[in-house]
């Protein structure tokens, strides 16, 4: 292919739009497979970390009020009034025969989160390498596609 050298500037930037235009749909669709991936692979007891997953702008955000602690888990601390009532409502949707059993493994879980705190999961670490192949497959479509 020739260009003149008096369309050379036309040229540069209507490719330079063009590169622009597809580099935004790149990342657009890369965040949506990102979230999608996401989701999949949150834990999940009712829901609410799944569900919290959204594209806000140029970021994937989880805004759930208890992600950060999923992921990176937790130092040792006491458990609430409030709290005991979750572990116990949290027992009873995992198989506790009833109140007794419920309220034992509360007890039991609080005494476990009170001398060595939470787990983390590193569901979002471990999900990067995915995340960037993701990223990569969308960047070679959109060059492919110029």
């Amino acid at each position: 292919m020739r260009i003149a050298s008096k369309d050379l500037a036309r040229r540069l930037k209507k490719d330079e739009r063009r590169a622009f235009k597809g580099v935004e749909k790149a990342r657009s669709r890369a965040l949506q497979r990102a979230r999608g991936t996401m989701v999949e692979r949150s834990p999940v007891d009712q829901g609410q970390l799944r569900a919290a997953w959204r594209v806000d702008g140029e970021s994937l955000v989880n805004d759930a009020p208890h992600s950060g602690i999923v992921e990176m888990g937790a130092r040792p601390h006491g458990v609430s009034a409030e709290g005991m009532q979750a572990l116990k409502d949290w027992a009873r949707r995992h198989g506790a025969k009833d109140d007794e059993e419920a309220e034992a493994i509360a007890w039991g879980i609080a005494r476990k989160l009170r001398a060595h705190g939470q787990e983390p999961t590193f569901f979002v670490r471990d999900a990067m390498p995915e995340l960037r192949e993701q990223w990569r497959q969308e960047v070679v479509r959109m060059l492919r596609s110029l």
